[in-house]
C-alpha cells in the first residue's frame, strides 16, 4: 500500500536524516509535555553506509501512539516556513515513515540493534514472501539459514558510547503530570524539611539530592541548576552505574551431582550475589539503585549454555561489557562470576562446537580461575554422606582462605581502584 500524507498510523518505524544534532534534546522536551501524543519512542544513531560523504548518519526508530483508538496522519512539513501537519509537524522534519512490520518487540530490537544486516543480495532472496535475512541483531553467532561465517556484518551505531549513539528510550509517564500541581503546593513544606536536615548537621549535597525532585523551584534559576548538578556529581546514587570494567573478573566454575549445594557455596562466598535469570535480560542489575554486593558478584546457576557463546566470552572478559535490559543496556561490573552445572566445563556448547569449528572451549577455560568438582560419597545407613571437593584448576588452600585478588588492566590508576572499593 502506497503511503501518502493522508496515511494514518497507530505505530510506525521511522528513519530521519535531518536536524540530527537537536533531535535527542527535542524528544526529551516532547515527552516532558502532558500533551505528548506518543506512549513510546526508541531510536539510535546509525552510520549511513550508502552515503559517499564520510561521517554521515541517521536516526533509526520506532514510535507508538499513546491513545489506543487514535491514529495520526503522516501529514507534511515545510522546512522553510516551519509549518506543517500530522506526524511530520510533530517531528518538525520530514522523516521516512513505514508501517510497523512484525511485533513491537521485533521493531524495538531493530531500532536498537548492535549489528547491521548482511548486505549480500543472495541472502535476501525473496523478502516479499518472508524468505529473507533473519540473523540475530545482537549475536554474530546466531545466523539464519541464508548466512554463514563469511557474511560481513558491521557495528550499526555511530559509536559504542550509549550517551552518544543510543539506543535512547522514552516512555510517557502520565503520573508525573497528575502530581505536578500537588508537588508545587508541597514545595514550601519540603523546603522547610530540607532546612531542618541542614540545621541538624546533614551533608548539604546529600540534602539537595534527596529533596531536589520535590523542590522543583530550586531548578528555576541557572544558579539553582548548577547547585543541583554539583550535588548530584558529588553524591552519585550508584557509583558503578556508568562504570566500564577495567579488571579481570574471578571466574569460578563448580560442577557435580545434583543436590550437592553447589550454588550455596557461591552464596556463602558472596552474600547478596546477583542470581541471573535464565533469559537474555539483566533486570535489576547495576541500575540506579545501588547494591554493591549484588552488582559486583554474579551467579549463573544450573548453567547449560543458556546465553550465547559470544555473550559468555564478553561476560567473562576483562574489557567493558554491556548486556541487555528491557529498552536498554547495563554495564557488567562484577568482580566475581560463579557458574554451577551438573557436567564438566568441556560439555558446554557441544552442539555449537560441532557446527562451528571456531568455537574454542579452551578460550573460556583459560579465563576460569577455579574449576571445582563436587562429588557425593556413598550414603550411610542414616541417609547421610559427605561431599568431596576436587580442585581441577588452582589450589584448595587459596580458595578456602578466600584469596580472590583482582587483576586490574594495564594503565589503571589508583583512583580507579579506589572507586571500585
Amino acid at each position: 500500500m502506497t503511503i501518502t500524507s493522508k496515511s494514518r498510523f497507530r505505530s510506525f518505524n521511522f528513519t530521519l536524516y535531518e536536524r540530527l544534532d537537536t533531535f535527542h534534546s527535542y524528544i526529551i522536551q516532547l515527552f516532558n509535555k502532558e500533551s505528548c501524543l506518543f506512549s513510546l519512542l526508541k531510536f539510535q544513531f546509525e552510520l549511513n553506509r550508502k552515503s559517499e560523504e564520510p561521517g554521515k548518519y541517521y536516526a533509526q526508530g520506532y514510535m507508538k501512539v499513546r491513545k489506543e483508538n487514535q491514529q495520526i496522519a503522516l501529514g507534511s512539513y515545510n522546512s522553510k516556513t516551519k509549518k506543517g501537519s500530522g506526524i511530520k509537524e510533530i517531528f518538525q522534519a520530514n522523516p521516512y515513515i513505514e508501517h510497523a512490520n512484525g511485533t513491537e518487540e521485533q521493531c524495538l530490537d531493530y531500532c536498537g540493534k548492535d549489528f547491521d544486516c548482511c548486505k549480500n543480495p543472495l541472502h535476501n532472496p525473496n523478502p516479499k514472501k518472508v524468505e529473507k535475512y533473519k540473523c540475530d541483531f545482537f549475536d554474530l553467532t546466531k545466523r539464519c539459514k541464508f548466512c554463514n561465517e563469511n557474511c560481513e556484518r558491521l557495528f550499526a551505531r555511530i559509536s559504542e558510547n550509549p550517551n552518544i549513539a543510543g539506543p535512547f528510550v522514552f516512555i510517557y509517564d502520565k503520573s508525573k503530570f497528575k502530581n505536578q500541581i500537588e508537588d508545587n503546593d508541597n514545595d514550601d513544606d519540603t523546603y522547610l524539611e530540607a532546612v531542618s536536615d541542614i540545621l541538624n548537621g546533614k551533608d548539604i549535597n546529600e540534602t539537595i539530592v534527596k529533596f531536589a525532585p520535590k523542590c522543583k523551584q530550586w531548578a528555576y534559576t541557572l544558579q539553582g541548576l548548577r547547585e543541583i548538578a554539583k550535588a548530584m556529581k558529588s553524591k552519585t546514587l550508584n557509583p558503578l552505574y556508568n562504570m566500564k570494567r577495567y579488571w579481570k573478573p574471578i571466574i569460578i566454575y563448580i560442577y557435580g551431582d545434583p543436590g550437592t549445594d553447589k550454588s550455596e557455596i557461591c552464596k556463602d562466598l558472596f552474600p547478596g550475589i546477583y542470581e541471573k535469570a535464565d533469559n537474555e535480560w539483566w533486570e535489576k542489575y547495576n541500575d540506579e539503585k545501588f547494591n554493591y554486593n549484588q552488582d559486583t558478584s554474579i551467579l549463573l546457576d544450573d548453567f547449560y549454555g543458556s546465553c550465547s557463546w559470544t555473550n559468555l566470552l564478553k561476560l567473562t572478559d576483562r574489557n567493558h561489557c554491556e548486556m541487555n535490559v528491557k529498552y536498554g543496556k547495563t554495564y557488567i561490573v562484577a568482580m566475581y562470576i560463579c557458574i554451577t552445572s551438573n557436567g564438566p566445563i568441556e560439555n558446554l556448547y557441544t552442539r555449537l562446537q560441532k557446527n562451528n569449528s571456531s568455537i574454542d572451549i579452551d578460550a573460556f577455560i583459560r579465563r576460569v580461575k577455579f574449576i571445582i568438582k563436587y562429588k557425593e560419597e556413598s550414603i550411610d545407613e542414616n541417609g547421610k554422606g559427605d561431599i568431596i571437593r576436587i580442585f581441577e584448576k588452582e589450589n584448595k588452600k587459596e580458595f578456602n582462605k578466600r584469596i580472590f585478588d583482582i587483576e586490574f588492566n594495564k594503565g589503571t590508576t589508583l583512583e580507579e581502584v579506589e572507586n571500585l572499593q
